[in-house]
């Protein structure tokens, strides 16, 4: 089962592009269930519940992306309007020679399911909120994936992937990022100057482009909300994604 995921890929400020179809954003069962404070021992009825959740998200969802491809000034880690000169982005991008920015979201559907959802079923609304996030999370992925296949052809490498508001990046960097991507025009997605995004359900992230494989890794799990209540990190198992 496919989607039409509406996609908007630029190379040059004036050449902006709709995409293809990609499928319907793989379930992240362990993920859902650490947003949720669980560990892998619930019952089949909650599993079943969740499932279902998963999909009314998805039908509900209006996923949509935009990215676009930026060289470095004179081999300085900048480019117009934004400046990466903080610790993990000098890390991240080193022998970088361009990098690419991305926004993606699943529109202001899914932020009115869940307000409809916490009037009627408290304890319901918190399944839809933790399905939602992890499908954002889903779709960057793959949507990384796809483009890192495409751009392996030409030996270009990436970096990780990396979003503002983790490590010492302030997540205050999502705004000017989403007016070089013009994100509200393009997919719907705003910005305040305090990094917040609206839809909710939205990210905002960056990577590097290298001509040989990237050493770089991050600890996603340090950075992570739930990193001192996380069941799963207490038995021993993480939520599958790349720390």
């Amino acid at each position: 089962m496919s989607k039409r995921i509406k996609v908007i890929e630029s190379y040059e400020a004036s050449d902006m592009e709709f995409g293809n179809h990609i499928l319907k954003p793989k379930m992240n069962i362990s993920e859902i269930l650490a947003i949720l404070g669980y560990a892998s021992d619930k019952d089949d009825s909650y599993l079943n519940e969740i499932e279902s959740t998963y999909e009314s998200v998805y039908d509900r969802a209006n996923i949509k992306y935009v990215y676009r491809q930026f060289p470095f000034d004179s081999g300085e880690l900048s480019i117009p309007g934004l400046n990466f000169d903080y610790p993990d982005f000098r890390e991240l991008f080193k022998d970088c020679n361009a990098c690419i920015l991305i926004a993606l979201t699943l529109g202001l559907s899914i932020d009115e399911y869940i307000r409809k959802t916490q009037i009627l079923d408290l304890a319901g609304a918190l399944i839809v909120d933790a399905c939602a996030s992890s499908m954002i999370e889903s779709v960057a992925d793959e949507v990384y994936s796809k483009l890192r296949s495409e751009y392996l052809i030409s030996n270009i490498h990436f970096t990780e992937r990396f979003s503002p508001g983790y490590g010492e990046v302030p997540i205050e960097i999502n705004r000017p990022i989403s007016q070089l991507l013009n994100t509200e025009r393009r997919i719907g997605l705003k910005v305040a100057d305090s990094g917040l995004m609206l839809p909710r359900k939205s990210i905002i992230a960056v990577w590097g482009l290298c001509d040989e494989p990237s050493k770089y890794t991050y600890d996603r799990c340090s950075d992570c909300r739930l990193r001192f209540e996380c069941k799963l990190k207490e038995s021993g198992e993480y939520c599958a994604r790349k720390k």
